[in-house]
């Protein structure tokens, strides 16, 4: 993400504009449908295996990939911004579904 957030921007500019054709906005759809579902299944062995927080997977999934979307957009134009220059640690993000 932090090497190519471009990736993730072409997805959701796929998703949510109306000048990209349905075939391709089907498939940017496909391709988050797929990762929203690996992030849910590895939340819920994470929960199996105590290392996630209990909670509603789905909602769990989706605060995550929100979370993911905003870093994704925010490596663009921040850290030129904040002066920093290299990606944020993953640990911060994952720190909200520790168990």
């Amino acid at each position: 993400m932090w090497y190519k957030p471009e990736y993730a921007l072409v997805i959701l500019n796929a998703l949510n504009s109306e000048a990209t054709p349905q075939e391709v906005r089907e498939l940017a759809f496909e391709q988050g449908k797929l990762t929203l579902q690996l992030y849910r299944q590895l939340i819920v062995e994470g929960q199996e295996a105590g290392e996630v927080v209990q909670g509603d997977p789905d909602m769990l999934t989706l605060a995550f990939a929100a979370c993911i979307q905003g870093l994704s957009s925010g490596v663009l134009h921040l850290p030129r911004t904040l002066g920093i220059d290299g990606p944020p640690d993953p640990e911060i993000v994952l720190k909200i579904l520790k168990a």
